[in-house]
């Protein structure tokens, strides 16, 4: 992926052929060595010199400027007239060739005379000129066609068109230019950022990009609606997609209009968060607030088979007695109970629940039963079953007789860059649109414990110097972190995830970053989430914890990847590319 300074595109970028370009800049594949500038990302920069300058693109070759123009486009008696897709006409005398190269021999005299002395002043500079929406042999001119990306080019990697560009400037300069090593593109880019790029802090991405995240999106709204309207329902949607953010403005909305509405997840971290919302609020039904298995424990505390039950679950495994034991003393115990039932079930991460014993208990429960009672399961069928392993494709079938089903489409907890890494590392069966954007994703390459350790202080100092708030900061292990990885993370005031602090993840009461295997991290979210060790793209099992980790993050995610993987990851990195394209198309 290329470096984009800035990282995302401004809002008062109209031109989608920019916004188009940008993105496809940004996620080429075999561009990890660019730094690309997009001139109008700020397009009230104060000190701007070069509004004139799409793109200005860093690489390996030389300095590209690149002038895109989209819509509709011709040239009559020597001018130039441009449509944009809001049928708007622009009229130019200069055309597009002589705006970018105009612009590229400005940029290389003020290059040349701040660096004179230096390599840097006899840097390769060429230019090209981008048509994504019309065919450059249908506006008649004879400029060479190496400089342009036509509509027939929209499927050739961008690369491609780079290096042509590169091979045509060498070809028609005379005098020897260099390219650019990794030092003098770092030295050349922090020189012209300042022209492209006002650095917000990161706390400043973060205020603003969840600010664009926090508001109910018009699909979950008519969502709540259908719940609220129908007694029975089964709500898919892939992580992100606010279901938990849905479930308990479900929960407020029936239990203040009187319901005792029983509200159910797997994850006691989870639970913790969600007992913290209702824990202030006033409402005249009540919502119980419960772990499935502390539900049938409860159950089971308070029935006369609470000794015989003690007595057994030392004799079993720890899954038989999760699996089985406990849903078989449970439903037996509801029988005994004077407690009247619920009104409402809610069921959150219902992926991890769903078994025939399980619903069972809760048929038990639920006033009127499964049949013809009041319940709502959402779930996520996208790999998560594998982080626990409950859900039962027959008991969710059956489910499916007695309720509606429907599918969440938006996902408003990540932003695209999150989102679109989570789907090409995982490759889920379901995916929702993100609508923010965001900062990029860091994908951190490690070969072994030392240098997975090295990265992670690495990251973590960066993080410190960025002054972010320790309290929006998880760092997540796909499995128990070995003593090397503790020891660091005790350094930096990182401090494992316990239910007491679940409920405070990303508010002020929360002095500390914190950190948790990913298992004990369903359902839950922060802003910033450091995630260690894939070093798997295709069981079953990571596809699964590399899914759930990664889909925490809201803005920014830190993916530390091994070696091992970088194949596979480039493959799918391009495959995801590929889909991306034809979707523009």
């Amino acid at each position: 992926m290329t470096r984009m300074i800035p990282d995302t595109v401004h809002s008062n970028v109209r031109s989608g052929a920019e916004r188009k370009l940008f993105k496809r800049i940004k996620t080429s594949p075999k561009t990890e060595d660019w730094i690309c500038l997009h001139s109008l990302g700020l397009a009230h920069h104060p000190t701007k010199r070069r509004a004139e300058i799409d793109f200005l693109l860093l690489t390996p070759d030389g300095v590209f400027v690149l002038e895109v123009k989209g819509g509709r486009i011709k040239r009559e008696r020597g001018v130039w007239h441009y449509t944009n897709k809001y049928n708007e006409t622009t009229i130019n005398h200069e055309g597009p060739f002589v705006q970018a190269s105009s612009a590229m021999f400005s940029l290389e005299r003020s290059i040349k005379s701040i660096f004179a002395g230096t390599k840097l002043a006899n840097v390769l500079f060429g230019y090209g000129v981008i048509i994504p929406d019309v065919l450059f042999e249908s506006l008649g001119i004879e400029d060479s066609p190496e400089l342009i990306h036509d509509k027939d080019n929209r499927n050739e990697p961008f690369p491609n068109y780079i290096q042509r560009l590169a091979r045509y400037t060498r070809e028609t300069n005379k005098k020897t230019r260099y390219g650019l090593n990794k030092d003098r593109m770092n030295e050349l880019a922090d020189y012209l950022r300042g022209d492209f790029d006002l650095v917000p802090t990161l706390n400043t991405v973060l205020q603003d990009t969840n600010s664009a995240l926090t508001s109910l999106t018009e699909e979950q709204y008519n969502t709540l609606d259908s719940l609220q309207n129908r007694p029975r329902m089964i709500v898919e949607g892939v992580a992100g997609s606010g279901k938990t953010m849905l479930a308990i403005e479900l929960a407020r909305r029936e239990a203040r209009s009187g319901k005792k509405v029983l509200f159910l997840c797997y994850n006691r971290n989870l639970r913790a968060h969600i007992d913290s919302v209702f824990e202030s609020e006033q409402i005249s039904g009540g919502v119980v607030v419960k772990t499935l298995h502390s539900n049938f424990h409860d159950l089971i505390a308070h029935s006369s088979l609470v000794d015989e039950f003690n007595e057994e679950r030392n004799t079993v495994t720890e899954q038989t007695l999760f699996d089985t034991i406990y849903p078989e003393y449970a439903l037996h115990a509801s029988l005994e109970t004077s407690d009247l039932p619920f009104d409402k079930i809610i069921l959150d991460e219902a992926q991890d629940i769903l078994s025939e014993p399980n619903v069972l208990v809760l048929d038990s429960q639920m006033r009127n039963g499964i049949e013809n009672g009041e319940w709502v399961f959402f779930l996520d069928s996208n790999n998560q079953a594998s982080v626990y392993g409950k859900i039962d494709e027959a008991t969710l079938e059956n489910l499916r007789k007695y309720g509606v089903q429907t599918i969440l489409n938006t996902n408003c907890r990540n932003t695209r860059p999150v989102a679109n890494q989570t789907n090409i590392i995982s490759n889920p069966r379901l995916r929702a649109a993100a609508q923010v954007d965001g900062p990029p994703v860091d994908l951190i390459y490690f070969s072994d414990l030392k240098t997975k350790t090295k990265h992670l202080v690495n990251t973590l100092e960066q993080l410190k110097s960025k002054n972010a708030n320790p309290a929006t900061i998880t760092v997540l292990f796909a499995c128990e972190p070995t003593p090397e990885e503790k020891a660091i993370l005790e350094n930096f005031d990182v401090i494992a995830l316990e239910t007491s602090s679940a409920a405070l993840l990303g508010t002020p009461k929360l002095e500390h970053s914190t950190w948790s295997c990913v298992s004990g991290f369903k359902g839950l979210e922060n802003d910033t989430i450091i995630f260690l060790g894939i070093d798997s793209l295709d069981d079953d099992w990571s596809r699964a914890i590399n899914y759930v980790a990664m889909s925490r993050a809201r803005i920014c995610l830190y993916v530390f990847i091994h070696e091992n993987c970088r194949a596979a990851y480039e493959k799918r990195s391009e495959i995801e590319y590929r889909s991306e394209i034809e979707k523009v198309d």
